[in-house]
């Protein structure tokens, strides 16, 4: 599968090594509602408006053009062509949202209390001591590091 990524900006975001949080809604077909907008426009519009992402992307099977999706809407668009190519065009502009570290934060949660579920309770305890309920569970995993938490799963 061929990935083909188009970004008609010179920002920050063309570097290699960066983090970046995208708001991605998945539509069927690129049908409009009348002469407005998509569902996945406007999704993707309340998603960006609510300063947790850095883009926003709407997919959609079989676009022909989605350069002109992305000038019209102001968000990106990507698109699976009939070769099965991936194409891909962001949005050129910068949203600079002001809770990306939050998400990250809670998206980085998840991962460790999704990890934590192939620990036995007991041992669940062992790397957390202090839990008295789930409340405290759900913070607490803030202190573990994802290593420590994968070693102890392969030592079980």
């Amino acid at each position: 599968m061929t990935l083909e990524l188009q970004n008609h900006s010179n920002s920050k975001r063309d570097e290699l090594n960066e983090e970046v949080v995208i708001a991605v809604e998945v539509e069927s077909s690129r049908k409009r509602r009348g002469a407005g907008d998509s569902k996945g426009v406007g999704q993707i519009r309340v998603a960006l408006s609510s300063g947790y992402y850095d883009e926003g992307l709407v997919f959609a099977p079989f676009v022909e053009n989605i350069h002109s999706d992305v000038e019209s809407y102001e968000v990106g668009f990507g698109t699976v062509n009939k070769k099965g190519e991936i194409l891909l065009e962001r949005d050129p502009k910068n949203y600079e949202p002001e809770k990306v570290s939050e998400i990250k934060k809670m998206v980085e949660r998840i991962i460790k209390l999704t990890l934590l579920k192939n620990l036995p309770l007991r041992q669940v305890f062992d790397l957390l001591p202090k839990v008295q309920s789930f409340y405290d569970l759900y913070y607490s995993v803030d202190g573990l590091d994802i290593e420590e938490i994968i070693s102890s799963i392969k030592n079980t």
